[in-house]
């Protein structure tokens, strides 16, 4: 959905290009800190901290806050994607 956004977003085909090269960069950052991040929640675990934090994963607020983050990191991803404006070349004769 935000790829649509972002590459119908203006009639520039150049500057179209460039914001999904830019939204393709946040997304890949985004990757490697979810890897990251497992990477320290699993050496957590495996130190016997309770990181889990078990009975509020179970709970409708958890579930709220994983909504509200999804739709956060959308808005991040498309505000961050739009910035990129395209640059003009100029031709020297």
């Amino acid at each position: 959905m935000i790829n649509y956004l972002v590459s119908t977003s203006s009639d520039d085909e150049d500057t179209n290009r460039l914001r999904m090269s830019e939204g393709g960069t946040i997304a890949s950052g985004l990757v490697a800190g979810g890897a990251i991040g497992s990477l320290i929640s699993a050496i957590l675990r495996i130190a016997g901290v309770d990181w889990f934090l078990g009975e509020w994963v179970e709970t409708p607020g958890a579930t709220y806050l994983g909504m509200v983050m999804y739709i956060f990191l959308c808005g991040y991803m498309y505000k961050f994607s739009m910035k990129v404006k395209a640059k003009k070349v100029v031709a020297k004769a």
